[in-house]
């Protein structure tokens, strides 16, 4: 009987504890989602005042936009998309490599909205294509290859990458996965002219000409 007893002990302080511990989980998962939505709503106040009725109200070429935008950072400097913004400007001058410091701060606050970005910064326009073959993969492990950024894929990125380098045969096998893949998944309509230009190219390269046409002028 004391061993009966001892046990059903055990198991109302067993019992007691998870439940206590578990209710202090709950509460600190209220906390922290809360302090989130405090934090989001501030740093959403501060892209208002900064950015929509501040910088905005100027050309992104002129010296307002980046004075604006610093004011906002000097508030809250762990504003991704204000140092996005504050890139964007630089991108379009063809100023990369200032452009990508202040992108790189964007990253870090926030990986997920902007590494995309910064890759395919680095693929279209720095046409730095080792580096963006690297971010994309990476990005791909952290978050999946579910998405796009700028109307296409990152396998496409990645091949158009290779391309660039002219690792041919890399490129076609990138571009045939992800031909397959939006054809199964979305359909012939979905494919992009784009997508397709780039896949003939690398058909074309590899001298496989009757491939060619078949992705340049049947679809």
């Amino acid at each position: 009987m004391k061993l009966i007893y001892n046990f059903y002990v055990v198991l109302f302080s067993s019992l007691c504890f998870y439940s206590c511990n578990s209710g202090k989980e709950n509460v600190t998962i209220k906390e922290t989602a809360l302090a989130l939505k405090e934090k989001q709503k501030r740093q959403d106040s501060i892209i208002d005042k900064y950015l929509t009725n501040g910088a905005q109200k100027y050309s992104y070429n002129s010296p307002q936009w980046q004075l604006e935008i610093d004011k906002g950072l000097e508030v809250d400097s762990t504003i991704a998309y204000l140092w996005q913004q504050k890139a964007m400007p630089l991108f379009k001058q063809g100023k990369y490599e200032i452009g990508m410091e202040f992108v790189d701060k964007a990253v870090l606050y926030n990986r997920e909205r902007w590494q995309s970005y910064r890759a395919f910064i680095k693929c279209v326009f720095a046409k730095t294509y080792r580096e963006a073959i690297i971010d994309f993969e990476d990005y791909k492990k952290r978050f999946g290859n579910i998405g796009y950024v700028m109307d296409h894929t990152y396998d496409f990125h990645i091949a158009l990458s290779y391309l660039q380098l002219n690792e041919f045969e890399k490129a076609e096998e990138l571009f045939t996965k992800d031909y397959e893949k939006q054809l199964a998944e979305k359909g012939k309509e979905w494919l992009h002219p784009v997508d397709l230009f780039y896949f003939g190219i690398s058909k074309y390269e590899l001298g496989k000409y009757d491939k060619l046409l078949k992705y340049l002028i049947l679809h």
